[in-house]
Parts: C-alpha cells; structure tokens; sequence
C-alpha cells in the first residue's frame, strides 16, 4: 500500500473516531450546563450558594432543579434530637432501606430483639423502643406513605384511593386532637392535612391547618411542608393571588422546598400585584419580587429596586444584581457576534426589524442602571 493511502486511511479513522465519540458524548452525555453555551466574564456564584437554582440562564426556567438544603436530612436532625439519637441512623431507617429492609421493618411493632443485629444497633430504632408513642407515630406514618408516594404514569395514572386517605386523614385529626406531646401533635395534623389534601377534601385540609399548625410555636420544617399543602388548597378552592403569597413565604422559610415552592408560584399565573396585596412586612415584599425577577429572564431594574427598597441586607439583592450583569453579557454577546448561543440563535436572536443603534441604546440604558445602582449600593452600606 502506497504512503499516502496508508496515511488516508489513518486520518480517515481517526476523523470518524473523534466526531464519533462527540456524537456519542452528545447523545448519551448528562445534562448541559447551559453557561456553557457563551462565555461569561463575571462569575454567577458570587451571591453565595443559597439561590444558586435561580442564577440566570436564558436557556432554562431554572439553572438547577436541586435544592440548597435536604429535606430528608433536616427531618432527620429533628427526629434525631426529638429522641436523643443519630441523625444517621434516623436517615438509615426512613430514607436509605432496601427492600429487604423494607420488609424487616415491615412488622415492627417495638420489638427490637426480633430484628437482625445490625438493625439493633440502630439508635433511631432503639428509641423509638423507648417511646412508645413515638413508634405509635411511627407505625402510622408508614401507613400514609403508600397514599402520598404515588408512582405517576402520564399514559396510565392510577386512580387515588380517596377513601382510604380520607379515613387515614380521620384518624391522624382525631389523635391530633389528644395529642399532648408538640412533636407529634404536629406531625398528626400534618399527617391529617397531607390525606385530606391528596383525597381532594380541600376545605377539611384548610381547617386542619389552619386550627392545629399555623399556631403551633415550634421552628419545625415541617410548618413549611405543612403551608405549601394549605397554599395548595387555597388555589384549588379558587384564590391563586393568596396561594402564589403563600407560596412565596414557603420559598423564603423552606430552603429544603425552595425550588417547588417558586413553579407553584408561578402555577398560579397570579400578577405580582395579586401577592403582593396578602402581604404584611417589608421582608415579605422583598421575596416576592425576587422571585418575580428570577423569573423574568429581559432586563428587570425593577425587581432589583424593589427588594433593595424593602430588605437591603437580603442576600437576594447580590443574587438578582449578579443576574443582571449576566443580562448585559449575554446582550453584549449577541450584540457583537462573540459568540452562538444555540443553533436556533440565528433564527431567534438575529433581529433584523431591529436597528444596531436601537439595541444598543436599550443595552447603555440598562449599563447605566446597574452601574447606577451598584454605586448607590456601595455608598448606601445597607
């Protein structure tokens, strides 16, 4: 075989090798991180990590579906300190069990001595052992958990047993009722609230919450689970202005329900006019219009004021100015042809109705708006 076909042939599987694991990496790849789509001169991340889920991207509802905090771990540090043992091993036995766990666990009724070693070496269990309305608790809390976790099928969907949650609903009410114990009390009526809401009985589900949990005292999480169940009632019952507030106070106190808490905000399709009209403090207007602006991916001077206006030492207020800056790398991006967002820039983002001293006019009118109010912010030392 002559040299140059030699080389041909090389070059020619080499070339089909490289483009065709791109195709593959493409294919099968995990998600893209959308800002690695055009080039960023100013870090995103430098409002801290707590609303990193809201960084903006024009690309995506949302940079990231992940919450800051974890529910089943802050449940876990409750429980843990509630009956004085691990937060692990609270996580081990509510969160992480297998199925042969599943069915170890299945039965328990207190009688420890009957598992296996390694589960009696778990301390949650071993205190549940201790307390034996705690492990009551416990016991019926399982029993909801096959009405709650219902698989969805989209092309399938199994109808819900309304009945059987209605009765389980009943029963957590009337234990809520006698309840002396705070900790559990709490968590019947949240139990109560959560069946009556999932078997449609709206208005039952309101007045659970409203007599046993909007006046209970403690800073448990489970408040915020329990509100974003009542907000959800109210906009079934026909009021999405109160339920997006509500669901923006969610947003604020539940970190571990943060990102839920901002699309059934905007579920409601409510003006920020209609939230803002439930709302009683300063700190409580300022998480509506931040999620106001981390919804509005144009230019929003606005929602920026707004929260400065109400709460200047919110963290929000970073957030939403870093997401501005944003704004104007992406417009100077497109602006000057730096670089392609995505195929369908050519076809969406090239606007030739529009004149280039037009854009750019809008573009200096927003630099100098930001600038402006970055130096306000830096004078002001809120």
């Amino acid at each position: 075989m002559k040299i140059f076909e030699k080389l041909s042939l090389i070059s020619s599987i080499f070339l089909i090798t490289f483009f065709g694991e791109i195709a593959v990496n493409i294919a099968c790849g995990g998600e893209v991180d959308p800002y690695d789509y055009y080039i960023s001169y100013f870090h995103n991340n430098v409002q801290g990590d707590e609303y990193t889920s809201f960084a903006f991207n024009q690309m995506a509802y949302l940079n990231s579906e992940e919450n800051t905090e974890s529910e089943s771990e802050i449940n876990s540090r409750e429980w843990g300190k509630y009956l004085d043992v691990k937060p692990q091993d609270v996580h081990q036995i509510m969160y992480e069990a297998d199925s042969a766990m599943k069915a170890k666990l299945q039965l328990y009724d207190g009688k420890i001595s009957e598992l296996p070693d390694s589960l009696q070496k778990n301390t949650f269990l071993q205190g549940l052992n201790k307390h034996k309305s705690a492990l009551k608790y416990y016991i019926f809390a399982k029993s909801c958990e096959p009405f709650a976790n219902v698989d969805f099928d989209l092309w399938n969907p199994k109808p819900r047993d309304t009945a059987g949650m209605s009765l389980l609903a009943t029963e957590a009410l009337t234990i809520t009722k006698s309840e002396k114990d705070a900790f559990l009390k709490l968590r019947y009526a949240y139990q109560a609230e959560r069946m009556f809401h999932y078997a449609g009985q709206h208005d039952d589900s309101k007045n659970v919450f409203e007599k046993f949990i909007k006046t209970d005292q403690s800073n448990s999480a489970v408040k915020g689970w329990a509100l974003a169940l009542y907000a959800g009632s109210v906009r079934r019952l026909g009021n999405p202005e109160e339920s997006a507030f509500l669901f923006s106070k969610v947003f604020a106190s539940n970190p571990e329900r943060r990102v839920q808490a901002y699309k059934n905000y905007y579920y409601n399709s409510a003006p920020v006019s209609g939230a803002l009209k439930y709302a009683k403090t300063d700190e409580e207007k300022a998480n509506i219009w931040a999620i106001n602006g981390f919804g509005n991916s144009d230019f929003d001077i606005e929602s920026l004021n707004k929260v400065y206006q109400y709460d200047p030492k919110s963290q929000l207020t970073g957030t939403l100015l870093v997401r501005e800056v944003n704004k104007l790398e992406q417009a100077l991006i497109e602006a000057n042809d730096i670089a392609k967002i995505s195929f369908d820039y050519y076809f969406s983002y090239n606007d030739r109705s529009k004149s280039k001293d037009s854009v750019r006019n809008v573009n200096l009118k927003q630099l100098n708006e930001i600038r402006n109010f970055a130096v306000k912010l830096a004078a002001e030392k809120k």
